[in-house]
């Protein structure tokens, strides 16, 4: 029904609701009904229905006056509370202090009635009108009411609320005046002790977070929310973990400005599903965006790689407003939708930022193409993501890893030292540091290549630097989409063993911190290795636990766990430090990137090593993994 047709609806009941009330207050009357009045009931003689047309006459002008005057014809009834009641209350009265002056001054002459019919009266009118505006309401409450006994019977999830606070109250309110009626809020627990045995809408408040499973198990809860958005990332992982003791489905508020893989501001209204990367315990980010901006806004950024973190890159960099991102990738699709991603963002979602987004494909084995790319853009920042990662692959395939990781990657330095570009940023990995894969060597070979071109430049218009972190969570190669993958098909779900662990961040944090570590290098630092604080490592049997009851499941028994081998070049622990760089770190006046200054080479023998690989890479791989082994590597 229109907004318009409600209003004429409601107006038409106004003038038959203050009638009313005025007809039913004389019945009582002369019925004998009216309290404290013990008479034989009569009719209702003649001159008081003549007085009851011109107080009727007159009530309807005045009610509807009156009613306009608190503007309650253009009031939102779905959302109407305890304000608009009031001033239903404050305009009845109103109305009819009116209307007894009236009858005082000039139609009491018609007749003369007792002066508590205008007191029924106005309870009569008071009510109707009252109920006209909240009516479904109050029938909802009533339904809610009798929901709690008959949840389970009509299908309604049981719901638990974690949080007392303003935010619990809005869920609550929502839940319960929603037109989809399918979650019924049971217990609401917080962890305020005062708040213990209050109620919010009638609903229950519990103290204490640890009874989480047996309030869970006592109220037969099928879903579990927590709405606790401002607290700390402390408190809200801990009562996340007591969460996942239990078999219900979790979701939360999400926390106040928290942004979407895509770079969307999440609204805080809607609850979402609570993914692994929720209960990693990582404090949040701060970063030094001035520092940030100075060298990317009004820049051309030119990133290789348009996988999970070089568009992590994109997003992020595009906050800043460059004057262009360069994209360059061999991988076509993934790019182009990126592409889209990105020039619809600049286009719409900001009229000052006219960021052009670029594509072009091209392959970093490629020195021409490269020397071609970085002549035409002249890119101020590169950020070199482009890298195989996937450790299994790599080991049954040497020559492509070194053709792209370490070759790819001195043909990209050299294009930048060349073209005099700013800063040159390598995304390295644990996996570098005493490596036991193809792959993990690779990226050591280029965080020393980075190091060697930087020796061999002419000027110092170049600041190079490698940033070197874990795991990140759903990049392509992590674990986490094959524990997904394997839970949506049933399991089980295979893990190396139950020792195994992996540093884990989210890819926002990650590409936050890399960019907050290009904005430190300089000439002093040069050519350095900053190192990403990853916190305590992940116990991988823990995680996939986590991920199964976060699906739904019961892990062992709903989804069982397949424990296997160590794959080849796989081990139990990552590391970030080199035996060479422990004790020597340097903490940046960021709390979460360390320093390491470049560990001494002989230089000499590595560009023969170099060579070496180079041939080794078209002519015999099988020896590829020899010549990484006593390169200097730790590559055991």
């Amino acid at each position: 029904m229109q907004k318009k047709q409600i209003k004429a609806l409601l107006i038409i009941c106004d003038i038959l609701f203050i009638s009313l009330a005025f007809i039913m207050a004389a019945a009582l009357w002369y019925g004998g009904h009216i309290p404290g009045e013990f008479r034989e009931p009569q009719s209702i003689p003649p001159e008081v229905w003549q007085w009851l047309l011109w107080i009727c006459l007159a009530a309807t002008i005045t009610n509807f006056a009156v009613l306009a005057m608190f503007r309650l014809y253009s009031q939102l009834w779905r959302y109407a509370g305890l304000d608009e009641l009031l001033k239903i209350f404050a305009a009845s009265i109103i109305t009819m202090l009116f209307l007894f002056l009236l009858d005082l001054f000039l139609i009491s002459n018609i007749a003369v009635l007792p002066r508590r019919v205008f007191v029924v009266a106005w309870f009569i009118l008071f009510v109707l009108v009252a109920a006209s505006r909240l009516g479904e309401r109050i029938l909802r409450r009533i339904i809610v009411t009798f929901g709690y006994m008959l949840s389970n019977k009509v299908g309604l999830k049981r719901v638990m609320v974690v949080g007392g606070g303003v935010d619990g109250y809005n869920l609550v309110h929502s839940m319960m005046h929603s037109n989809r009626r399918e979650r019924l809020p049971v217990i609401i627990v917080d962890d305020d002790p005062a708040k213990n045995n209050s109620h919010i809408m009638g609903v229950r408040i519990a103290n204490g977070i640890n009874d989480i499973p047996y309030l869970a198990a006592a109220y037969a809860v099928d879903e579990i929310t927590v709405a606790m958005p401002s607290t700390d990332n402390a408190t809200l992982r801990n009562i996340l973990e007591v969460c996942t003791n239990t078999d219900c489905r979790l979701t939360m508020v999400p926390p106040i400005g928290e942004i979407d893989e895509k770079g969307e501001l999440i609204s805080n209204n809607s609850p979402r599903e609570i993914n692994i990367g929720d209960l990693l315990h990582r404090d949040e980010v701060k970063l030094d965006t001035a520092n940030i901006a100075a060298y990317i806004k009004g820049a051309c950024i030119l990133i290789t790689g348009g996988g999970s973190i070089g568009s992590e890159l994109c997003r992020q960099i595009l906050r800043y407003k460059p004057a262009m991102i360069v994209i360059i990738d061999i991988y076509e699709n993934n790019a182009f939708d990126l592409v889209q991603e990105l020039s619809e963002k600049s286009g719409k979602s900001d009229k000052t930022n006219d960021t052009k987004i670029i594509f072009r494909v091209a392959s970093i084995r490629d020195m021409d193409r490269m020397t071609e790319l970085f002549a035409e853009f002249k890119p101020n920042v590169v950020f070199h993501a482009a890298a195989h990662k996937h450790v299994s692959t790599m080991e049954d395939s040497p020559a492509e890893a070194v053709k792209n990781n370490v070759f790819g990657t001195l043909n990209v330095v050299k294009a930048a030292i060349a073209s005099e570009v700013g800063r040159f940023v390598l995304i390295s990995s644990d996996k570098a540091v005493c490596p036991t894969n193809i792959y993990g060597a690779t990226k050591r070979v280029t965080e020393l290549v980075m190091q060697r071109e930087a020796l061999n430049m002419s000027t110092n218009k170049t600041l190079l630097c490698a940033v070197r972190f874990g795991n990140v969570l759903n990049s392509s190669g992590s674990i986490i989409p094959k524990f997904k993958r394997q839970i949506a098909q049933g399991g089980p779900v295979t893990i190396y063993s139950k020792k195994a662990e992996r540093f884990f961040m989210t890819i926002s944090e990650a590409c936050q911190l890399v960019l907050q570590a290009a904005s430190l290098v300089n000439a002093t630092n040069n050519a350095h290795i900053f190192i990403l604080d990853m916190g305590k490592p992940v116990n991988i049997d823990s995680l996939a636990r986590k991920l199964i009851r976060l699906s739904g499941y019961r892990p062992d028994e709903d989804i069982k766990l397949l424990y296997t081998k160590l794959p080849p070049g796989e081990k139990l622990s990552e590391e970030l430090i080199l035996p060479e760089e422990k004790g020597k770190l340097q903490l940046t006046h960021h709390n979460k990137i360390w320093l390491a200054a470049p560990v001494i080479q002989d230089y000499s023998q590595f560009d023969m090593h170099m060579e070496t690989l180079r041939k080794l890479s078209t002519t015999d791989p099988k020896k590829i993994s020899q010549t990484l082994k006593i390169m200097g590597l730790h590559y055991e």
